[in-house]
């Protein structure tokens, strides 16, 4: 008797608890940080240590959330490039990201950083060109606050330098 394999079928709440993860995992990390700044020696070993295992969960975590975004935000998107209209080496790209030890003006807690409204599909060109230091000195200089506005960016393509943008 052969019996068929079906996978199985991501649940309604899989965003939420996989945000509640990663939450915790930045919660962990946070604080083994702090203590990795304090202790020397043997202890500063193993707190090194955990924040690499912490890191790789939350790695794992964050994919985990792709994988359940990506069919959704490709399908809305017309598996079209937002930028160029390119149908081919599509990625997934976020307007407010998350970071596990950057601090930055584009940082957002995982609720606003893993959410539809947030999340648009680039091809890979352009989405380098979105993800550069570059890019990212335009975003902040320019508030961009909504995908309409970061694919208005996109399809200016001149070039500036880091000197012009004077933050």
């Amino acid at each position: 008797m052969v019996t068929k394999t079906t996978q199985r079928p991501f649940r309604n709440d899989v965003p939420k608890r996989l945000i509640k993860r990663l939450k915790m995992v930045e919660l962990k990390y946070d604080e083994a940080r702090k203590e990795y700044k304090r202790y020397p020696g043997k202890k500063r070993r193993e707190l090194l240590y955990e924040m690499l295992k912490l890191k790789k969960e939350w790695r794992s975590i964050k994919r985990g959330l792709h994988q359940y975004f990506r069919p959704k935000i490709l399908e809305r998107d017309g598996y079209k490039c937002r930028a160029c209209g390119a149908s081919e080496k599509l990625e997934l790209a976020r307007l407010f990201e998350d970071s596990l030890y950057e601090k930055t003006p584009l940082k957002a807690p995982p609720e606003v950083a893993y959410s539809e409204e947030n999340m648009f599909i680039l091809c890979r060109e352009c989405h380098k060109r979105f993800d550069s230091l570059n890019g990212r000195i335009r975003r902040i200089k320019e508030k961009i606050s909504s995908i309409e506005d970061a694919v208005k960016l996109l399809r200016n393509r001149k070039p500036r330098l880091l000197k012009e943008c004077n933050i």
